[in-house]
């Protein structure tokens, strides 16, 4: 039987842990009490939870509904944002077929981003028995739509997590894993700093640092042990990478590549403070292979003498040539000067960082700075 729960305000509010601790509570509660709401709305900026407890609610609500091949009567699902609204109003007034309730899941539709007369006749008469989940980036809480939803319905909103649980969610993805064969849970001893390391390498995305987890403990399996080799060994460094190929971006002159690559960056949730230092280190790597080589060096000395991998010299190799040495040595100077500027309170690390870029781009274009 589906319960109401309280009105949400339609004023937008800033994104709050507690929002989202509320709303995992809420459904753990519904869950385990078999008391659900009629209507859901999952919205935020953390897709990994979303995705989560949407799949939490789906199986609860109508077990097996997003198994591959399931076939069943009393769940319909719809994605994208050209779906027929009369199809989902038809399947909202269904009653169940020899079942105690019936699923509608909407995703991604864009249907709750304005007034909707057939949804929202639909969901105001809807049986009961029924329950339809939102999935949806955008909510405009001003409508009669949303009214009427709320006034059965429950607002879930999922965050972007504290740091305090960032750690926890890592500690727990890789602390134990299940064995596809036998069932079998299996518990990992982690080695003092695993998880720090792992943070830095994948960052702060759920969704990355769970698949990235399995992938790690997939590896560790046979010897239930999780040490910094083994992470440093498995784990691809998205900031470094994505770095790179914006340095590369930078030295070609190509602007419109090095604006949507900073970009990137700064979905990744890291801040100028993260990115900094890595391009200043870059630019730092580039300047020594590029002495190197004028001093006719072998690869494994410059490697040795850098101190990076000999697979990856010939990518600095290559970069290093978009530049005379010179040039090199002028970035080095530039890089200390605007960190200078930053760590001493003179400006902030991302006008210091997007005022590099912007200089390095001019500079590629002939302009002097």
């Amino acid at each position: 039987m589906a319960t109401k729960n309280s009105k949400a305000k339609t004023k937008k509010k800033k994104a709050d842990p507690a929002v989202t601790e509320a709303s995992m509570a809420l459904v753990n509660s519904q869950i385990k009490e078999g008391k659900f709401s009629q209507i859901y709305i999952l919205t935020g900026d953390e897709r990994f939870l979303i995705q989560t407890y949407m799949h939490r609610l789906v199986n609860a609500i109508c077990p097996d509904a997003l198994k591959a091949g399931a076939n069943n009567m009393n769940f319909s699902r719809y994605q994208g944002d050209n779906v027929d609204v009369q199809a989902i109003a038809s399947d909202i007034q269904t009653l169940p077929f020899l079942s105690p309730q019936r699923l509608t899941l909407v995703e991604g539709s864009g249907l709750l981003g304005g007034a909707n007369e057939i949804l929202e006749k639909a969901l105001k008469s809807m049986p009961e028995e029924n329950v339809v989940i939102f999935v949806e980036s955008s909510v405009l809480k001003t409508t009669k739509l949303y009214k009427t939803i709320m006034e059965k319905g429950s607002f879930l909103e999922f965050t972007k997590p504290k740091e305090t649980d960032i750690q926890n969610f890592i500690v727990r993805s890789l602390y134990s894993s299940v064995n596809g064969t036998t069932g079998e849970k299996i518990t990992f001893q982690i080695e003092n700093g695993v998880p720090e390391l792992f943070r830095s390498l994948v960052g702060n995305d759920l969704a990355t640092l769970q698949t990235e987890a399995e992938k790690v403990k997939s590896y560790c399996f046979e010897k239930k042990t999780i040490t910094k080799e083994d992470i440093s060994q498995l784990i691809t460094k998205p900031l470094e990478d994505q770095i790179f190929k914006m340095c590369d971006a930078i030295g070609t002159g190509d602007g419109k590549t090095v604006a949507r690559l900073y970009h990137d960056l700064l979905m990744m949730h890291r801040t100028a403070e993260d990115i900094f230092p890595i391009v200043e280190r870059h630019y730092m790597i580039l300047m020594q292979v590029s002495a190197g080589l004028a001093a006719h060096m072998t690869s494994s000395e410059i490697a040795r003498n850098v101190g990076i991998n000999p697979y990856f010299l010939s990518n600095y190799v290559d970069q290093s040539r978009l530049y005379t040495h010179k040039e090199l040595v002028q970035i080095a100077d530039k890089c200390m000067a605007y960190e200078y500027k930053y760590k001493n309170g003179m400006t902030t690390a991302q006008y210091a960082l997007e005022q590099l870029i912007m200089k390095l781009l001019e500079k590629k274009r002939q302009v002097n700075y």
